[in-house]
């Protein structure tokens, strides 16, 4: 499922006029070849947001460079201060995308 959501907020952001390759391993990672820099940015913001992370958390992950998506579920599993159900998500999704 956090794959699911990880594809989700990166179809998302993806640039305009570009067609969205999904990620299908936990190996690959998200970086400036999949998401332009404006799309990184807004990326993690909404990580922030979900998962109610705090921004200074945010960051560390960003400085340790290591954008594969089994890094960023272990980073948002340890500090994650809330949980939903993917359905939960997909509405959320909804909303805001």
């Amino acid at each position: 499922e956090f794959l699911e959501i990880i594809n989700l907020i990166c179809k998302q952001e993806t640039p305009m006029g570009t067609e969205y390759v999904p990620i299908v391993s936990m190996q690959d990672s998200i970086d400036l070849n999949r998401l332009d820099s404006l799309g990184m940015i807004i990326f993690f913001v909404w990580l922030a947001e979900l998962f109610q992370i705090d921004d200074d958390e945010i960051n560390i992950f960003i400085a340790a460079e290591d954008y594969t998506v089994m890094a960023l579920k272990a980073f948002v599993l340890e500090r994650c201060a809330k949980s939903f159900t993917m359905e939960e998500f997909k509405e959320l999704a909804k909303q805001c995308m």
